[in-house]
């Protein structure tokens, strides 16, 4: 009898090690699916940003009719410097990358950080180079529904907001993306809660913001702490920065 419960342990031993390793694998093999969706969907959603980006012409002459407004030319002379665009770039050049440190080390409603605080809908987008066409910012015409922060009345109004980055389309036919670490840029006829910051001459350009659309928000920016809103209606991001703007005046 006690060979045979010798066996059996033994048995038993094999058949538990074998389900071990047969669990160990499926998990990994779980794991190893899991990852290639969540790489192949992030590879995805880079593809559709870089839709949004707006062109500007390495030779162009100035901003169009509709956005020729006074101060452009100051505009671009304070985009001058930051060497993001190659003057004459080589036959493999695939564009350019700034990665600014801490870019989005903010709350996900950095409220504090934000000058202005609107929803609203993009109407127009364009992209210019600066004066030494050695940086490129993208140029975004947004009408005013709401304001949540701002030192003046900017509701029902057109405003012109601004972001880092654009496409730069070179004589040759070449376009090549020019970007700031992974921000993204907001799509015409999209409606968004914006955390806009102010410059000294009062540009103000686009720190992030959450789209606001018929299946619920969507970050515009790819930063683990703006997940908490995706997919959550208006009424609650809405209601969520209402309570963070009171927190933050005490």
């Amino acid at each position: 009898m006690l060979t045979i419960h010798k066996l059996s342990y033994a048995v038993l031993a094999i058949v538990l090690t074998a389900g071990t390793i047969s669990i160990l694998s499926h998990k990994d093999h779980t794991s190893g699916i899991q990852q290639s969706e969540r790489q192949s969907n992030s590879q995805k959603n880079d593809e559709d940003a870089r839709k949004h980006f707006p062109v500007a012409e390495f030779n162009e002459e100035g901003p169009s009719e509709t956005r020729k407004h006074e101060g452009f030319k100051d505009k671009q002379k304070r985009h001058n410097g930051l060497g993001l665009v190659a003057q004459n770039p080589s036959a493999n050049a695939g564009g350019g990358v700034f990665i600014p440190e801490g870019q989005f080390n903010f709350p996900p409603l950095p409220v504090s950080q934000a000058a202005v605080i609107v929803v609203g809908q993009v109407l127009l987008a364009e992209a210019h180079l600066s004066q030494d066409k050695s940086n490129v910012f993208s140029e975004f015409t947004v009408r005013v529904s709401n304001v949540f922060k701002s030192d003046v009345s900017l509701a029902g109004t057109d405003i012109v907001i601004e972001r880092l980055g654009g496409y730069v389309k070179y004589p040759d036919g070449r376009k090549l993306l020019y970007r700031v670490g992974t921000g993204n840029m907001p799509r015409v006829g999209g409606r968004y809660l914006f955390f806009l910051k102010a410059s000294p001459q009062l540009d103000l350009s686009i720190l992030t913001a959450y789209e606001l659309g018929p299946d619920g928000v969507t970050p515009l920016d790819p930063s683990a702490q703006f997940e908490e809103f995706r997919g959550k209606d208006e009424a609650a991001i809405l209601a969520a920065l209402e309570k963070a703007l009171i927190t933050n005046q005490h």
